[in-house]
């Protein structure tokens, strides 16, 4: 993504504060854990640009990690991809900002043989090994949108059709960064709407 602002650039930064404000005695935290049912969201904002990037297990999107193999999983797959295509019908913004898609992308990365000898948060007891394999098997779909907005001041509100689009979905941990605001929240099945406020 262009811009002085990107996404990947400025949740790096905020990634950066929050190490810098544990405590050293806390245990290590692991940002990047692959946990069914959660994934995250970024937003960076602008001027009239509004950039997210969304970053899901593939399990949450179409059941599976492994390579499609059936015609029904790669049917899945295909879906699944013409879906997180079209981010307004997963993302509502306020209608007042008046915002249009400009570009949305997206892309499976990862997707070995899914044996199940991995640790999402579930650890099966084979140690190392099921961590290595975790790096080799599991899949995620990553999209990428920008947006341009008459009016991004006034997105107030964001709500998330995403989880009705994929019912195993359950919970995204979103990160909003601009130029006057920088916040981390979390949106869930139950609570898929989240407001937007300028920090003070």
């Amino acid at each position: 993504m262009r811009g002085t602002l990107s996404v990947a650039g400025s949740l790096m930064l905020l990634a950066g504060a929050a190490m810098a404000q544990q405590r050293p005695d806390e245990p290590q935290r692991q940002l990047s854990a692959h946990e069914h049912g959660a994934g995250k969201l970024g937003i960076a904002i602008e001027r009239r640009t509004v950039e997210m990037e969304l970053e899901v297990p593939a399990n949450d999107i179409v059941g599976f990690e492994h390579a499609a193999k059936t015609p029904e999983q790669k049917q899945a797959v295909t879906q699944a991809r013409a879906t997180l295509s079209k981010p307004l019908t997963l993302i509502k913004l306020s209608d007042a900002a008046g915002c249009k898609v400009a570009s949305a992308s997206v892309k499976l990365v990862g997707g070995g043989a899914h044996d199940h000898g991995h640790t999402h948060g579930h650890n099966h007891g084979k140690g190392s090994q099921a961590k290595t394999k975790e790096a080799d098997t599991h899949s995620e779909f990553h999209a990428e949108y920008k947006f341009t907005c008459a009016k991004p001041d006034l997105i107030q509100t964001i709500e998330l059709d995403y989880f009705k689009s994929f019912p195993r979905a359950q919970k995204l941990m979103v990160t909003i960064v601009g130029d006057k605001i920088q916040a981390k929240t979390e949106a869930t099945r139950e609570k898929p709407r989240f407001d937007i406020k300028p920090a003070r």
